[in-house]
C-alpha cells in the first residue's frame, strides 16, 4: 500500500510538471529547510544578502554594546574565536580518530553500507558526548582568560563569516548560518543592553536557551542525518 502511494505520487508529479509549458517559467530559486514540527520553510534566494547584511549589523550593535559596557574586551574577544575553532578542530579530529580506533576493533564496519552500524545511535551519542567533553574542558581552562560573552561574541565572528561565505558562494544553505546565528546575537544583545545579571541566572538561561533553540532544532536532526 506505501508503495502504490508512493507511486500514485510520483505518477501525478509527472504529470503535472510533464504537461506544464516551459516558455513562461516565472519562478526564482529558493532557500528552503523544514525545522522539526514546523514544517517547509521557503524565501527567495534574493533574500540572502539582505539578510546576511542584517546580520552583520546586529553583530556589530552586540559587538559596541560589549566592548562600551565593559563586558567585552577586544583582544580577549579575538582570542575567544581562536578558541571557537579549536574547539571545532578537536572535536573533529577526535571524533575521527576514535572511530578508526574502533574500526580497528570492528574491522567489519568499513564494509558497511553508507558506513552505518546496526547500534550507531550509542556510536553517535559517544560522539557527542565527546565533544560536549572537550568543550568543557577547554572552556574551564580558558575561563580565567576568556569570558563567557566573549567566547559567544567571538564564535559568532567566525559564525558570521562562514553566512558571508555561504550567502556568496552557496546560497541554498546560508539558512544553516542565519537563523542560528541572528537569534544567539539577539539575546546576547538584549542581555547585555537591558540586563548583564549573572550569566547563569535563571534569566539569562532562559533567555539565552531561547536565542540558541533555532540553532539546536536546525542542527540536531542536521548532526544525525550527516552522521
Amino acid at each position: 500500500g506505501s508503495l502504490q502511494h508512493e507511486g500514485e505520487i510520483m505518477l501525478t508529479l509527472a504529470q503535472y510538471f510533464g504537461n506544464r509549458p516551459l516558455e513562461d517559467l516565472r519562478s526564482t530559486d529558493s532557500v528552503y529547510f523544514d525545522p522539526p514540527a514546523i514544517g517547509l520553510i521557503h524565501y527567495p534566494v534574493g533574500w540572502v544578502l539582505p539578510l546576511c547584511g542584517l546580520v552583520l549589523l546586529l553583530f556589530a550593535a552586540v559587538l559596541q554594546l560589549g566592548l562600551r559596557s565593559g563586558e567585552l574586551r577586544a583582544q580577549h574577544t579575538l582570542l575567544a574565536a581562536f578558541e571557537f575553532l579549536l574547539n571545532v578542530a578537536l572535536a573533529a579530529g577526535s571524533c575521527q580518530l576514535l572511530w578508526l580506533v574502533v574500526c580497528q576493533f570492528h574491522p567489519d564496519y568499513d564494509l558497511l553500507p553508507q558506513g552505518d552500524t546496526y547500534n550507531s545511535r550509542w556510536y553517535l551519542l559517544a560522539f557527542v558526548m565527546l565533544t560536549t567533553g572537550l568543550f568543557a574542558v577547554i572552556r574551564l581552562g580558558m575561563r580565567s582568560r576568556i569570558r563567557a560573552l566573549e567566547l559567544v561574541v567571538g564564535a559568532a565572528a567566525c559564525w558570521l563569516i562562514f553566512l558571508a561565505v555561504a550567502s556568496i558562494g552557496w546560497p541554498g544553505v546560508s539558512f544553516l548560518f542565519f537563523w542560528p546565528l541572528a537569534p544567539v546575537l539577539l539575546a546576547t544583545g538584549l542581555w547585555v543592553r537591558f540586563g548583564r545579571q549573572d550569566p547563569s541566572s535563571p534569566q539569562a538561561v532562559i533567555s539565552l536557551l531561547a536565542g540558541a533553540a533555532p540553532g539546536i532544532l536546525l542542527f540536531a536532526p542536521l548532526v544525525k542525518e550527516l552522521y
